[in-house]
C-alpha cells in the first residue's frame, strides 16, 4: 500500500528484505553484535501514540556528548542530519499513523520468538545471556544507538511515536532475551 514501502524502508533499516528490526549492540568484551527484539509488534499496538515536542538541538547534542564520550564528534553530524528531519516525520506521522498502522500490522513480520528460532538453527547467538551482553548494557545500547546514523530505523520512529526512550525496558522483557 502507500505507506508500506516507505515505513518498511525507513523504520526496518534494510534487515535483510525480511522486514523484521535488527540493532547491534555493542559488546565490549566482543565487538558489536545484532539482536533481534519485537518493538514493531509493540509499536503496532499504538493507537493513540503520545507523541513528544519537537526535540531541542543544543540539549540533545549535549545528551550525544555525554551519552558517547569520545565517539561524539564523529557521531554529531549523522544525528544533526536526522534531527533536522524530525518536526516533518513528526507531522507526518500525527496526520497518517492509523494508516501507516494498519498497513504495518498486515505485513506480518516475524516475532521474536521466530526470529530466535532462526538464529538457534544457524547456530548463531540469539539471547543477551548467549552474547554475554546484561539486560542494563542492552537497554544502554537501544537508547544511544539511534543517534549513531543519519538513517531512519525502527529506533527513531519509535523515539517519535513517543514510545522510547521509556518502553525500551518492555522491549528488551517482550523479545525475551
Amino acid at each position: 500500500g502507500r505507506y508500506t514501502r516507505a515505513v518498511t524502508l525507513a523504520a526496518w533499516d534494510q534487515t535483510l528484505g525480511a522486514g523484521f528490526a535488527m540493532t547491534t549492540v555493542p559488546n565490549t568484551r566482543r565487538g558489536m553484535e545484532t539482536q533481534p527484539y519485537d518493538t514493531s509488534e509493540l509499536l503496532i499496538e499504538l493507537e493513540s501514540p503520545e507523541f513528544p515536542k519537537t526535540p531541542n538541538w543544543p540539549r540533545t547534542s549535549e545528551r550525544i556528548r555525554i551519552a558517547h564520550g569520545e565517539l561524539a564528534e564523529a557521531i554529531l553530524p549523522q544525528a544533526e542530519k536526522k534531527f533536522s528531519g524530525f518536526a516533518a516525520r513528526s507531522a507526518i506521522l500525527r496526520a497518517e499513523w492509523p494508516q501507516m498502522r494498519a498497513e504495518l500490522a498486515g505485513l506480518a513480520l516475524p516475532s521474536a520468538a521466530e526470529i530466535r528460532a532462526v538464529l538457534q538453527a544457524a547456530g548463531a547467538p540469539a539471547s543477551l545471556d548467549e552474547l554475554g551482553i546484561e539486560r542494563d548494557e542492552a537497554f544502554d545500547a537501544l537508547a544511544r544507538a539511534r543517534d549513531i546514523r543519519d538513517r531512519y530505523t525502527v529506533l527513531d520512529l519509535a523515539f517519535e511515536l513517543g514510545f522510547f526512550p521509556g518502553g525500551i525496558r518492555q522491549v528488551i522483557l517482550t523479545a525475551g532475551v
